[in-house]
């Protein structure tokens, strides 16, 4: 989903697992951190698709200023640091370390899924819905896609950005496997032109 025009996310990983490694991004080349506190994590969820407004909006009013929520964030970023060794490790070719399947595995045992029927078109269909009883039950969705990227994506296709100071990951979807850039338009031209630059350098100097 992407994000809105004053929104500092980024959504370029093709995958929700992925997008969430990439609220921690670098500016020229230092790291920044996009998840500062409750309300950023629950709009990002929100923009990525992972909750509804009215669940984030539930939560903000819950434990806002709480204890409770103050002790999310680090929650939460244990997590996205797991997901980046697992992104790490798929994109260099290694093996995802057993310890990181085990703290998926940890968020997907609080079982914070609940299915419904409805009525849906002429009969009835089943809506998957979030219940959160907890802060960290809003995790359990960003558990349930990095499940998804396990199981079913090619792991052999996560890519990180080949801009030597960008820190995101991408799936790449080409059909040849050849996409390079979390962005062409931004680190792609950027790096396009820093490697003219240096040519233009080498030939003044020969």
């Amino acid at each position: 989903m992407p994000a809105g025009h004053d929104s500092p996310f980024v959504f370029i990983g093709n995958h929700r697992a992925l997008d969430f490694v990439n609220t921690e991004v670098a500016t020229e080349g230092v790291p920044r951190d996009l998840l500062t506190d409750l309300a950023s994590l629950t709009d990002w969820l929100v923009q990525a698709g992972a909750v509804d407004r009215g669940t984030a909006r539930r939560a903000l009013d819950r434990w806002k200023g709480k204890r409770a929520g103050t002790t999310l964030l680090p929650q939460a970023r244990a997590l996205r640091s797991s997901l980046r060794r697992l992104a790490e490790a798929a994109a260099e070719g290694r093996p995802v370390p057993r310890p990181i399947v085990d703290s998926i595995n940890r968020f997907l045992a609080r079982g914070a899924g609940v299915t419904r029927i409805v009525p849906g078109g002429r009969g009835f269909t089943t809506r998957h819905a979030l219940r959160v009883e907890e802060p960290v039950d809003l995790l359990v969705p960003l558990a349930e896609s990095a499940a998804d990227l396990l199981c079913h994506a090619d792991l052999r296709r996560i890519r990180r950005c080949a801009h030597p100071q960008c820190i995101l990951y991408f799936l790449d979807g080409t059909k040849n496997g050849t996409r390079r850039w979390c962005d062409m338009r931004t680190c792609g031209n950027r790096a396009n032109a820093a490697a003219y630059y240096r040519r233009q350098r080498a030939d003044a100097g020969s």
